[in-house]
């Protein structure tokens, strides 16, 4: 007679995620896979789950749960000791566009733009921010022209604050470009001494600006 003794297999989370307002973390196939190759020919890992003990980024505490294996055996084959492994929380890019910057005359081009991004009414529409979550914006723009009308708005030295319910703005990270280019274009033509209005062309039987602006 004999015995097959029972292998002994350490789990332990190492892994990485963007940030999603979540302490909960789903593996990716390939995750999975990495896992389940410590396991004999043909067994296989049957569900898993993993907890963060902070949602936010950086890098955190984190554990396996809810661990079951396909093993024939009715995951008898294996002794389990799950380990506190980390994941690191990677910051969210977000892209900001729409912009809208107002002001009264004052005789300059500048302007400091400010708001709220996230589902409030006449936001800016963020791309990337996770459903729900808001935060204070702050930039320095720039106008086409000095003169009391409307017209293209380059826009500098962005930054994110934290939102109204606490929301951080250390979670995000602002990706280039928040103008759009057809008010760049327009900016463009308006130092070179050109008038961009002049530029259209037809579109649907209408007259359609170059610049968009």
């Amino acid at each position: 007679t004999g015995t097959i003794q029972r292998k002994e297999l350490t789990l332990s989370p190492n892994f990485k995620k963007t940030y999603d307002g979540l302490t909960s973390y789903t593996l990716t196939a390939q995750e999975l896979a990495s896992l389940a190759s410590q396991l004999g020919a043909g067994d296989a890992i049957g569900s898993i789950s993993v907890e963060v003990n902070d949602k936010h980024a950086g890098t955190h505490v984190a554990r396996f749960g809810g661990l079951t294996l396909n093993d024939g055996n009715g995951g008898n084959n294996y002794s389990v000791q799950l380990k506190d492994g980390t994941v690191e929380v990677l910051t969210r890019d977000v892209a900001v566009h729409s912009l809208v910057a107002n002001k009264v005359y004052d005789g300059n081009r500048y302007v400091v733009v400010t708001g709220l991004l996230g589902p409030v009414a006449g936001s800016s529409r963020p791309s990337g921010l996770v459903a729900g979550e808001q935060l204070a914006y702050r930039g320095r723009g720039l106008f086409s022209t000095a003169d009391a009308q409307s017209g293209g708005v380059a826009i500098s030295g962005f930054d994110l604050d934290a939102g109204p319910r606490g929301e951080r703005a250390s979670n995000y990270n602002i990706v280039k470009e928040p103008v759009h280019i057809h008010d760049l274009n327009a900016t463009i033509l308006h130092c070179l001494g050109i008038d961009h209005r002049r530029f259209t062309y037809k579109f649907q039987g209408l007259d359609m600006r170059v610049t968009g602006v």
